[in-house]
């Protein structure tokens, strides 16, 4: 009787260790709408005012989790970004988006992830740039980001931390290290620029 209590305990113990490691062994699937990775956030901004000269905005404060979807505020994890809008006549612009990578009361520098150039047209442009199914991470580190090269910078009044820019989900918000930002600058005067940028993003 003794050596079946044995036997059964042994039976037992096998089937809760192969569980456990089957469990151990499970890939936490990624959540899909029709075998596509769902998006956990996205947001835009519509430029209606046809601006006429350079401006800054705030795509996504990696801090602000009131005002902003995302909950965790440790990085950015960019999934893709759409630009689309028209210019008024045949001058040129430059549309970029990027990461700040410091930046305090005097001024700050963003790092540029992708430029639109839009020159020598009058009308619609549309352009899109997407970074997988996992995304890039923007992790800054001592001022710079360390999982990206690129000598695209611009060093701007407009990033300092205590002024405030348009931004997507609040009338306006200062940028901080980490923070998604965007761009509009009139290469050559005498046209008007009007745009609607959105981002699919996540943030760890």
């Amino acid at each position: 009787m003794k050596r079946l209590g044995v036997v059964v305990f042994g039976a037992a113990l096998a089937i809760i260790i192969a569980l456990t490691w089957q469990a151990c062994q499970t890939e936490i699937p990624v959540p899909r709408v029709n075998n596509i990775p769902r998006t956990p956030y996205s947001v835009c901004y519509e430029e209606t005012e046809s601006i006429d000269a350079d401006k800054a905005y705030l795509l996504v404060d990696l801090s602000d989790n009131t005002n902003w979807p995302h909950t965790a505020t440790n990085l950015v994890v960019v999934k893709r970004v759409w630009l689309y809008g028209a210019v008024s006549s045949t001058h040129t612009w430059r549309a970029s988006w990027g990461v700040i990578t410091e930046n305090d009361a005097t001024n700050g520098t963003a790092q540029w992830l992708g430029t639109a150039r839009v020159a020598n047209v009058s009308g619609v442009f549309n352009t899109r740039r997407e970074f997988g199914e996992h995304g890039l991470s923007l992790r800054v580190a001592s001022g710079a980001m360390d999982n990206f090269g690129g000598n695209s910078t611009l060093e701007s009044t407009s990033w300092q931390n205590d002024t405030a820019i348009s931004s997507t989900v609040a009338t306006s918000g200062t940028v901080g290290v980490g923070d998604l930002v965007f761009y509009a600058d009139e290469v050559t005067d005498g046209s008007t620029l009007d745009f609607t940028v959105c981002v699919d993003y996540d943030t760890e």
